[in-house]
């Protein structure tokens, strides 16, 4: 049986709180060891909650190039 809609935000709140950057969608799954896919698609959920919050992050590609990449973070219930 996987890991629940509530104890997932949990831990993601949880992980949110260690940084105010964000964490990216591969971050996540690797902290909490869930496939990419699979966060991608709570992500999708917690936004239609109103409890996400999406910035950018500038990242380097292997060849040095830079670009960026989107970065998530949980946000408390709305009044919270």
């Amino acid at each position: 049986m996987g890991i629940g809609m509530n104890e997932w935000l949990s831990e993601l709140e949880a992980l949110s709180k260690r940084s105010d950057a964000g964490h990216t969608a591969e971050e996540i799954a690797e902290n909490t060891g869930m496939s990419t896919r699979l966060v991608r698609e709570r992500l999708k959920d917690v936004a239609k909650m109103g409890r996400l919050r999406v910035g950018r992050r500038s990242c380097t590609t292997l060849d040095g190039r830079p670009y960026l990449t989107p970065v998530y973070t949980i946000i408390g219930k709305e009044g919270d």
